[in-house]
């Protein structure tokens, strides 16, 4: 009898690999089991507008589609709800509304103080015997530096008008408001007919002596020698607040 021992058994390797495999099989069923116990959306809920959830008896609202509990959206389900988290596409941020802007006919303004600067040297819409408004609500700065611009200035409500007239020929019909309106006419043939109507101070300097024609203040008692208007001649000429 040989003392050789025998050769190893492969039983146990074969055992292991089926162990091996049972193992894999179990941890997929696991993984197919917990898949399959996640609580997807029910078609149920599914909804196309507000009326499809029946918010009034479920306490539920259309949400991206879904009638869900607690929602906020509009129930489209396009994305295009009211719903939190959701923007507005209609709304451009990058210019809010009701956003305050310079009225078009001002070069440059302060729109805290309600100020307007028209420059007709600056590209102001006053040049070329254009007619030149002050924008309701606002106080004006006109500088009619120009020949022949700012022909036709309204100055309107108690808005206070500033006129600089010192461009040759311009400011040819100057109609003030009720506020304060200061006239200076230092152009050449400048001022022409300029009518300070109900103004509380209508002053109108002439400095030069081809300058103001056809000047009408407020009062006979606020005529200047030269032709032009003083709110301080009388007490009558400056009733500004």
């Amino acid at each position: 009898m040989s003392d050789t021992p025998p050769p190893p058994s492969r039983r146990p390797s074969k055992l292991v690999a089926l162990t091996l495999a049972w193992g894999c099989a179990l941890v997929l069923v696991a993984m197919s089991s917990v898949d399959c116990s996640i609580d997807h959306r029910s078609q149920d809920f599914a909804c196309a507008t507000p009326g499809d959830c029946d918010t009034a008896n479920t306490g539920r609202t259309c949400v991206d589609g879904f009638c869900v509990e607690g929602g906020s959206g509009s129930g489209s389900g396009s994305g295009s709800g009211s719903g939190s988290g959701h923007i507005d596409a209609g709304i451009d941020a990058s210019n809010p509304p009701d956003a305050q802007v310079c009225p078009g006919i001002c070069t440059s303004c302060d729109l805290t103080a309600h100020s307007c600067t028209i420059n007709c040297a600056q590209g102001g819409m006053c040049g070329n015997g254009a007619t030149v408004k002050c924008p309701p609500g606002f106080d004006c700065n006109i500088l009619c530096t120009t020949a022949n611009s700012c022909r036709g200035v309204t100055c309107t409500g108690n808005s206070k008008c500033t006129i600089a007239c010192s461009g040759a020929g311009s400011c040819r019909g100057v109609a003030c408001g009720a506020g304060l309106c200061d006239v200076t006419c230092t152009g050449d043939n400048s001022c022409r007919a300029v009518d300070c109507g109900s103004s509380c101070a209508c002053d109108v300097a002439c400095p030069t002596d081809t300058a103001c024609q056809q000047v009408q203040c407020t009062s006979q008692l606020c005529g200047t020698a030269a032709g032009g208007c003083s709110s301080t001649n009388n007490p009558l000429c400056d009733t500004c607040p």
